[in-house]
């Protein structure tokens, strides 16, 4: 339902005690990269960012949205400060006049003015702003904690449809929508016993089920839900499994098309965690055991791999702009890839002073992103 939250608004400049940004570091070279354009001080940032034309939106540990011009970092508008009691999602979302902050719920604010304009919640026990979002800019896309995938009117915040995904009792999260021409597909994961799930696809304007593939594995203490956000291309969806593979499935009848193996390294009761972009026919795997693959989209041969050792797993989801794909490291850095010749084209300086803990937000000439100590923005 949508509501009115008493306590949420917009503190005034004053009130939230704004600093000035940091122009290419903190004046002693600390926090310095060659990358870095301006730098806000805040108490670190705890999800993805979000850039319009003309400012860029963080969101700090205490769940405060900070709207800043993404030119020099200068405050516009901050929300006031409360504790939602839970770990919100993982990005903000741009739809419209509004950005939308998922925190167990949807709070949506005007993107000029910082004004709470809709909250939707579906109780104690829904939770449908507790992991990503998605839009086709008419309705909003989410999943939650009780089994069901969401979809909400953007501009009101009414629900337009609730679908269960969950197939049983057992505890069921369902999460990462992703939508395509009407297509809306989320994962499933049950949090009890072995972590098995998979993946379903949705009518996007009727929340019908059109199917639910259930990725069966291979022995029973092996973790198999479905894993981060599905990419499209032509007639495929392609998603990662918990453990280690990788199906295209046929995105009318959810079908295999084709699959890419478990990694026979790994232990019976071990996983592959494998967020995926797609760029051209490239689909971009990373991974929490230290690589990024390319892969051919229409086959699922392995084009190239890159081995991360000296940086740590890719896990977040990746930002494509340009052809270009931009991704956050383990290690806390940032990286450029080149996702056709299968090479790294920069990172951002190892410090542990300089750690950035979000994938970015990209326009045409910068990267927009936080960090343990606050807001950056860098040159892409």
């Amino acid at each position: 339902m949508a509501r009115a939250t008493v306590g949420l608004g917009v503190l005034t400049l004053a009130a939230c005690n704004v600093v000035a940004p940091i122009y290419g570091g903190d004046g002693k070279g600390t926090f310095a990269d060659p990358r870095i354009l301006w730098f806000y001080p805040q108490a670190g940032a705890i999800i993805a960012s979000e850039v319009d034309d003309s400012s860029a939106f963080f969101v700090n540990r205490g769940h405060q949205v900070f709207a800043v011009s993404k030119a020099t970092g200068a405050v516009r508008w901050v929300t006031t400060p409360y504790n939602s009691g839970y770990y919100p999602g993982t990005a903000l979302l741009l739809v419209g006049q509004l950005v939308v902050f998922p925190d167990y719920e949807l709070y949506a604010f005007d993107r000029r003015t910082g004004a709470l304009r809709w909250v939707y919640s579906d109780g104690p026990t829904g939770g449908p702003g507790y992991t990503n979002l998605a839009s086709d800019s008419t309705r909003i896309f989410g999943g939650s904690v009780n089994g069901y995938a969401y979809a909400v009117d953007a501009v009101t915040g009414t629900l337009v449809w609730k679908t269960k995904i969950a197939t049983d009792t057992t505890y069921t999260r369902v999460s990462s929508p992703a939508v395509n021409s009407g297509l809306v597909v989320v994962t499933y994961r049950r949090v009890e016993g072995a972590l098995t799930g998979g993946v379903a696809a949705l009518d996007a304007m009727t929340g019908a089920l059109i199917w639910r593939r259930e990725f069966v594995p291979a022995a029973a203490i092996q973790p198999s839900a479905g894993y981060g956000r599905a990419g499209f291309w032509g007639t495929l969806v392609i998603i990662a499994s918990e453990d280690g593979r990788v199906f295209a499935l046929d995105r009318s009848s959810g079908s295999d098309v084709w699959v890419i193996p478990r990694p026979a390294t790994l232990r019976p009761y071990e996983g592959e965690w494998r967020p995926l972009v797609i760029v051209g026919d490239v689909v971009v795997l990373g991974s929490n055991l230290a690589s990024l693959t390319g892969l051919n989209a229409a086959t699922g041969a392995e084009r190239w791999k890159i081995s991360l050792t000296t940086t740590g797993s890719q896990l977040d989801p990746m930002r494509v702009a340009g052809g270009t794909v931009y991704l956050q490291l383990g290690s806390g850095q940032l990286a450029a890839l080149d996702p056709v010749a299968g090479r790294l084209l920069w990172t951002t300086n190892r410090s542990n002073s300089l750690l950035f803990w979000t994938y970015p937000a990209v326009d045409s000439t910068t990267l927009f992103t936080a960090g343990e100590l606050g807001f950056y923005a860098l040159r892409r």
